[in-house]
C-alpha cells in the first residue's frame, strides 16, 4: 500500500520511453505488477518466474532459456518477466525454490545483465525467501515511503534490514534512496513530514516527490502504466523526473526530450 508496485511499473515505463532497455521482474506471487502492464491469465502463454526458476540455475545459465519467459509490452524497450503463481500450493513451491537456491535470481540477472540498462524487481511486501532472493541479486534498494507518520517510524527497521542483508547475503547492496509517495501538500502534516525526513535523512531522501494522483490508480485499474493513460498527469511527470535522475546517474548521456 505504499506505492511499491506503482513505482516499479511507472518508473520502468519512463526509463523505457527515455530509450533505456528495461526488464521488470515480478517476484510477487500476487502478480500485481504483471497486471499493471496487462499481463495476466491467458496472456501468460509461456508462464513466468515459477516456470523459469523450476529449470534450475544450470539450465538458466547453460541453455540461455531466460528469453523464453520474457514478454514484450506496449512500450518499446520495456520487457517483462511476469509472476505466474496461480494458487497457494504453487506459491509455497515458489518460496521453497527460493529458499533452497537463494542465488537463483542472481543467476538470471547475470545471464541478462548485458541485454538491459535497468532491471527492476517488484518484491512481496514481507521478508520471506522471495524478497531475500531479490536482495541477494540486487545492486541497490529503492524504498517507497508513504507520506504518513507511521511510515516514518518504520525507517529504522528498514536501515537495520539493509545492514543485515549486507552482512549476510549481499555485501554490495546499497540503499538507493527514500522515495516519498502519495504526497499531498493540502494535508497539513505532509510538508512537515517531508521536512522531518529531509532533516533526519538528508543524504538518503530523493529530491522527487510522487504526488497523490488519481490518474495513477486509474491507470493501474486499467492495466496500463500511467504514460499510456495520462502521460502529463502530475504522478506521471514525477516518475519521469525520477527516471531522468537515474539515467543521469547510471548512464551519463543526454536525456531524450519528449513532448
Amino acid at each position: 500500500g505504499v506505492g511499491k508496485t506503482t513505482s516499479v511499473v511507472n518508473l520502468a515505463a519512463w526509463l523505457a520511453l527515455l530509450e533505456a532497455r528495461v526488464l521488470v521482474i515480478d517476484l510477487d506471487p500476487q502478480g500485481s505488477s504483471s497486471r499493471c502492464v496487462g499481463l495476466s491469465g491467458d496472456a501468460l502463454t509461456r508462464g513466468g518466474t515459477l516456470e523459469l526458476f523450476a529449470q534450475g540455475s544450470l539450465a538458466i545459465l547453460e541453455q540461455g532459456i531466460l528469453s523464453e519467459y520474457v514478454y514484450p509490452t506496449q512500450i518499446k524497450n520495456l520487457s517483462f518477466l511476469p509472476a505466474s503463481v496461480a494458487d497457494t500450493e504453487a506459491e509455497i513451491r515458489f518460496g521453497q525454490m527460493a529458499a533452497e537456491d537463494p542465488e537463483l535470481l542472481a543467476h538470471v540477472l547475470n545471464h541478462a545483465i548485458n541485454r538491459y540498462d535497468f532491471i527492476l524487481i517488484d518484491c512481496p511486501a514481507n521478508l520471506s525467501a522471495l524478497p531475500r532472493m531479490a536482495f541477494a541479486a540486487a545492486d541497490s534498494l529503492l524504498v517507497p515511503l508513504q507520506c504518513e507518520q507511521m511510515a516514518l517510524s518504520t525507517l529504522p527497521r528498514v536501515f537495520e534490514l539493509v545492514r543485515t542483508i549486507q552482512q549476510s547475503i549481499n555485501r554490495w547492496l546499497k540503499l538507493e534512496g527514500l522515495l516519498i509517495t502519495m504526497f499531498d501538500p493540502q494535508i497539513s502534516y505532509a510538508p512537515k513530514l517531508v521536512h522531518e525526513v529531509r532533516r533526519k535523512f538528508k543524504s538518503l531522501l530523493l529530491p522527487i516527490l510522487i504526488p497523490r494522483d488519481p490518474r495513477l490508480s486509474e491507470a493501474t485499474a486499467a492495466g496500463r502504466p500511467v504514460v499510456l493513460y495520462d502521460m502529463n498527469s502530475p504522478g506521471s511527470q514525477a516518475y519521469r523526473r525520477l527516471a531522468e535522475a537515474l539515467i543521469r546517474k547510471y548512464q551519463p548521456r543526454p536525456v531524450p526530450q519528449l513532448s
